[in-house]
C-alpha cells in the first residue's frame, strides 16, 4: 500500500468564511480568543461549524507563536 503524501497547502483548500468566527465573537461583545475559550470549554452549547472554527483558530494561533 502506497503512502499518501501530506498536502502541505491544506489551508488553501479549506472551506473558510473569512471573519466569520471574529464576527460571532463581536456579536457577543468579546474577543475571538475569549470566544474560542468559551466554545472549546462548552462544545455542547455550540454548533459543529463553530466548534471547528474554534479549533482552526487554536491551531493557527499555535502555528504563529
Amino acid at each position: 500500500m502506497a503512502k499518501k503524501k501530506k498536502d502541505k497547502k491544506w489551508i488553501q483548500s479549506a472551506d473558510l468564511d473569512k471573519g466569520a468566527f471574529t464576527a460571532k465573537a463581536e456579536q457577543r461583545g468579546i474577543t475571538p480568543a475569549q470566544f474560542q475559550k468559551q466554545v472549546l470549554a462548552n462544545p455542547g452549547k455550540f454548533d459543529e461549524r463553530t466548534i471547528k472554527q474554534a479549533n482552526m483558530r487554536k491551531n493557527l494561533v499555535g502555528l504563529n507563536g
